[in-house]
């Protein structure tokens, strides 16, 4: 992601002179000013400040002239109960390029949902040693001293916007009807919360399998078992590389993405991290294809990547509005910084709804598959159908921080109550 920007019409001299740069190293060599982007990639050997668990970390982060005056502050979110919690994934600290003498802070801290949460520690570093696409690990200086004062740091790097669409059409996908879905629906509270990680049922099942005649892009982020299994499904010829002229794609698990978890959530709740997570895709499928078993192996042989998986995912008690919003926010950031212009989210009904309600510009229009009108403020209220699909077009060089600016219901999508 990212990468080195050129720049046209050098007369013969200077060309040979920044290709001689360029082959002692490339990342150096960026001839047109742009704003400054940071990905922050990971944090390690972070101290544990809570007495009976690791640290939940999030970072506020500000950029800074040489005076010391901030000039532009990003933020992201929590990761729960680890000392070594990865967000991969980028802000943009500003809209013009950092002035001289720039210097980007990190500030670290521990979230306590029942206080004020415990300030880290501080990571400072000049914008100009920030090098494209270089991973730099930068030492957390800590508020305390511990055993791993001197050890803990971050991973972070710059990356260049040049190669980024700012317009990208995304197809959010609801997972299809899953266990817990039906037992919602047939008030069953002994199947609600006898389990967590629901897989889909026989007609979820049905529902992704209706979107196999959906022809859209794709390049999925996802999260745990029923909506794993509705993207492996219903997007399986192009997972595969089986549909015509479509390459193979790996579908992403991103945490980001999970439900808002509500007090007692079963639904929102997990149980697996890792390897552990694809065993139990991989067990649902069997079982839920156990009539048609040489497709339980196909789809079983999807690649997922588990980068943002390896540790906790979830909450254990209900989530704060305010954590949900961080979380749009970081997804809607993975959106704006890669270089696809086309991506499926496949995911939950109320997370979405949140999402397209905080994200959708006041502008928007909202269509219903047959090209109709709709009053766009039923998406602050109303939710996709099990296995439905809404095209969301986006425009980040307008409006940043609302950019969806118009949405179509697709195929045979409702709003439903």
């Amino acid at each position: 992601m990212g990468g080195c920007a050129s720049k046209p019409h050098l007369d013969a001299p200077e060309e040979e002179k920044l290709q001689a740069e360029a082959a002692v190293d490339p990342c150096k060599i960026i001839l047109e000013p742009e704003p400054l982007v940071v990905c922050l990639i990971s944090g390690h050997k972070l101290p544990a400040l809570d007495l009976l668990s690791e640290s939940d970390v999030f970072v506020l982060a500000h950029m800074e002239d040489c005076n010391g005056s901030k000039l532009a502050e990003a933020r992201w979110p929590v990761k729960w109960d680890t000392p070594n919690p990865v967000w991969r994934s980028c802000r943009q600290f500003g809209t013009t390029p950092p002035p001289d003498g720039a210097v980007l802070v990190l500030r670290l801290f521990d979230y306590d949902e029942s206080g004020a949460s415990d300030f880290m520690g501080t990571v400072t570093t000049p914008v100009s040693e920030l090098a494209y696409d270089k991973e730099l690990d930068l030492p957390v200086v800590l508020k305390k001293a511990s055993k791993k004062a001197g050890e803990a740091y971050c991973k972070v790097k710059r990356v260049s916007a040049v190669g980024m669409p700012n317009k990208k059409s995304v197809y959010f996908i609801r997972h299809g009807e899953s266990v817990w879905n039906k037992a919602q629906k047939d008030k069953d509270a002994l199947a609600m919360l006898s389990s967590v990680d629901h897989p889909l049922n026989d007609a979820g099942r049905a529902q992704a399998e209706a979107l196999q005649e959906a022809k859209t892009p794709c390049s999925p982020p996802s999260d745990a078992v029923s909506f794993v299994e509705t993207c492996l499904i219903g997007l399986e010829p192009m997972l595969t590389g089986e549909a015509p002229q479509r390459q193979r794609h790996v579908v992403a698990l991103n945490p980001n993405l999970r439900e808002k978890r509500n007090f007692g959530g079963k639904d929102s709740s997990g149980q697996w991290v890792g390897n552990a997570l694809v065993n139990g895709v991989r067990a649902a499928i069997s079982e839920l294809y156990k009539d048609q078993p040489e497709v339980a192996q196909k789809l079983n042989a999807i690649e997922l990547d588990l980068t943002l998986t390896q540790d906790k995912w979830w909450v254990g008690s209900a989530e704060s509005s305010s954590l949900v919003a961080d979380r749009i926010a970081e997804a809607f950031a993975h959106i704006r910084f890669n270089s696809f212009s086309s991506i499926v989210i496949v995911g939950h009904s109320h997370y979405f709804r949140e999402a397209l309600k905080h994200f959708r510009a006041s502008s928007c229009i909202l269509s219903a598959a047959d090209g109709s009108e709709l009053n766009a403020t039923q998406l602050d209220s109303k939710k996709l159908s099990n296995a439905g699909v809404i095209r969301c077009e986006l425009d980040f060089s307008v409006s940043p921080d609302k950019p969806i600016m118009a949405a179509q219901l697709c195929f045979e999508t409702t709003l439903v109550d």
